[in-house]
């Protein structure tokens, strides 16, 4: 699972953070909208279901039992990679640059 120990992961979203002086891109997500976003579970179905199985924050692969959340756009990203993006860099996706 995610959480459990993917240390290279957590390293990868600290780089991408600081990417750029690790300045912001815009405004900010506050934590109520960032805890108002769906979050799930990733089961072996919807695994197989999903669109990419790469988070693209953090460049690692979506697993079973890692919890993810779904922007409004559609694009799903680990649950904690997502939340620091959405609270240090931009309010927006990462992938497609929609408003949250």
């Amino acid at each position: 699972m995610h959480e459990a120990g993917h240390g290279s992961c957590r390293e990868r979203v600290r780089e991408s953070l600081e990417g750029e002086g690790g300045k912001r891109q815009g405004p900010v997500a506050s934590e109520e909208a960032l805890a108002a976003l769906p979050t799930r579970i990733v089961g072996l179905r919807s695994l197989a279901e999903l669109a990419t199985d790469l988070c693209t924050v953090c460049q690692e692969g979506l697993q079973h039992g890692d919890e993810v959340k779904r922007l409004p756009c559609g694009h799903e990203f680990h649950a904690d990679c997502i939340g620091r993006w959405l609270t240090t860099r931009k309010n927006a996706c990462p992938l497609c640059a929609q408003a949250v």
